[in-house]
């Protein structure tokens, strides 16, 4: 396991308005871990971060005002002043009595963790840092896998093969596969968007799956469109979409369908003898193929998108419980194991709590296990073994005991909210 400094436990952090309920904001990350570069100081089970060092590290310009004796936080238009002797802040001409001591301890000012998250308004996660999980997709790798790998003459062969679908649209030419589109504005927009990272989102794919697929990206609008068999055209035609009216938020997550659908694409002719017959295929294609987003992400992409993470289990896990709370208000410690969720995307693809649970197992295997064994299971799964004895190959393990081990590490990365 990739173990970070530890610099404390987390215990249970003071609200700013009563004392605090273990069950609603009690924070247990990695084994009840937060691991931070601040010098954080445990005071009656209560977490002190210095003001200073927190607010400078979300960009507020920090002062001290002697004759008011005050601290003041300034950014942009936001204004936050404490004043240590009083007990009290203002945020915006707005006064907030605090239901704890500002505390002075070697000359720095020091405020329970709930401070920051119930006055100032940031998350927690903001002020928690971990040393890095293996990742090598960086930029110099992929540039440099760029530069140095030609287009398959398949690949090519491929590409020019005559496609009705292709009819009247515009045609955005990367090195490796094309992207089709109509010319409106918005497709436009996000064909522009993702023309800087067509190359180097298919060559990590090519790195992971180890050959090239053939591979077409549509960018459609539903609305025009009709109703179409994606599945199916994926698998005669090589074509995938991206749908250009779907409810995104950031224009990132338009990135994050073209890692996610490309790789169907990888997925599909890497599994082409068995694939369909595989109940475990979705718990694969869908679970995995999400998550293997961030590797682009992590490093390529600084803006907001979408995306599940192998670096990030508590998102995760907190989508997990959302879809657990819906089916169940009374969730206890009962999760789904790996061989439920398996069984049931086979027939409800699209249930969110077995989703889910497949999503948190591939970001708990590879941040235990490493990203080596991840990049076997993704480049040999069609080695003539189910998918299943496949992931128990690799492992050294039985799917009960990743199973279990799964659900350890969810309940240690948030507790149950119900």
């Amino acid at each position: 396991m990739i173990i970070p400094s530890i610099i404390a436990t987390l215990l249970i952090v003071t609200s700013v308005n009563s004392t605090a309920d273990t069950n609603t904001i009690n924070r247990e990350i990695y084994d009840n871990q937060i691991y931070s570069n601040y010098d954080p100081i445990i005071e009656e089970d209560t977490i002190l971060l210095p003001v200073k060092s927190v607010l400078e590290k979300l960009n507020f310009k920090v002062y001290w005002d002697e004759k008011t004796r005050s601290i003041l936080g300034i950014k942009g238009t936001d204004r936050i002043k404490l004043f240590p002797d009083l007990s009290i802040a203002i945020r915006n001409m707005e006064i907030i009595e605090l239901d704890y001591d500002i505390q002075v301890i070697n000359g720095s000012t020091y405020m329970p963790i709930e401070f920051f998250r119930g006055v100032i308004g940031i998350n927690i996660d903001d002020l928690v840092e971990y040393d890095p999980i293996d990742n090598p997709y960086d930029s110099n790798l992929l540039h440099q896998l760029v530069s140095e790998t030609d287009c398959d003459d398949a690949i090519l062969e491929f590409r020019t093969e005559k496609n009705r679908r292709r009819n009247g649209l515009q045609k955005l030419e990367g090195k490796y596969f094309d992207i089709y589109y109509p010319d409106t504005e918005t497709a436009n927009e996000v064909a522009a968007f993702l023309e800087p990272h067509m190359d180097m989102v298919y060559m990590m794919l090519t790195d992971l799956y180890r050959k090239q697929a053939p591979t077409e990206v549509h960018l459609i609008h539903e609305n025009s469109y009709g109703n179409i068999n994606e599945g199916r055209i994926r698998r005669t035609e090589r074509v995938t979409f991206i749908y250009l009216d779907s409810n995104f938020e950031f224009i990132g997550d338009k990135l994050d369908e073209l890692i996610h659908e490309v790789g169907h694409c990888f997925f599909m002719d890497t599994n082409i003898t068995y694939v369909y017959d595989d109940k475990w295929r979705m718990m694969i294609e869908e679970s995995l193929c999400q998550t293997i987003v961030s590797l682009y992400e992590e490093n390529m992409y600084d803006e907001e998108m979408r995306a599940y993470s192998f670096f990030d289990l508590y998102h995760a896990v907190d989508e997990l419980n959302y879809f657990r709370g819906k089916k169940d208000k009374n969730a206890t410690s009962t999760y789904m194991t790996i061989t439920q969720a398996a069984n049931t995307l086979e027939n409800r693809y699209k249930d969110g709590e077995a989703r889910h649970t497949g999503i948190a197992f591939w970001i708990y295997l590879y941040q235990e296990y490493g990203f080596d064994k991840l990049k076997e299971i993704i480049s040999t799964f069609d080695n003539g073994s189910s998918y299943k004895e496949r992931i128990v190959e690799v492992y050294g393990k039985s799917i009960e005991e990743l199973s279990n081990e799964t659900i350890e590490a969810v309940k240690k990365a948030k507790p149950n909210q119900w």
